[in-house]
């Protein structure tokens, strides 16, 4: 396997995105948070050179920037889901407004976002489809 196989990714589904299956009919549709993710990149740079000096004096650190990253995600990565529903099990649509609740409520739902969006391996050089088939969880 050479470099290109283990680093190369398909640009469009970065920008399409893929689907991240989490299992129980729970899945996300995600774009790259990073990568040929020109709207979530410039977003992230304009959010860091906003709270630089508060980052680097330490008044600040992740769970203090989680409102601000959760409406990032929402708006620039996060573009579907299926599957998610409330704790009085009625389906939850997706939009950016439930979504940012959902993702402030759950932070480790978030977590796991922020993760499979930025895995390399969802992104490779494959279909969406296939790729969203390949990242599939237990």
């Amino acid at each position: 396997m050479g470099v290109y196989d283990l680093f190369g990714t398909d640009k469009d589904a970065e920008t399409r995105g893929v689907w991240i299956h989490f299992g129980g009919g729970i899945g996300v549709h995600v774009r790259r948070s990073g990568g040929g993710n020109k709207d979530f990149k410039m977003k992230l740079e304009r959010l860091h050179r906003e709270k630089k000096r508060q980052l680097d004096l330490g008044v600040l650190d992740d769970d203090d920037l989680r409102p601000e990253m959760v409406d990032l995600y929402a708006s620039t990565v996060l573009i579907g889901w299926k599957g998610i529903t409330g704790p009085d099990g009625k389906e939850i649509p997706f939009n950016k407004q439930n979504a940012v609740q959902v993702l402030m409520d759950l932070p480790e739902f978030f977590d796991e976002i922020r993760a499979e969006s930025g895995r390399i391996e969802n992104f490779r050089s494959l279909t969406a489809e296939e790729t969203g088939k390949n990242s599939q969880k237990s």
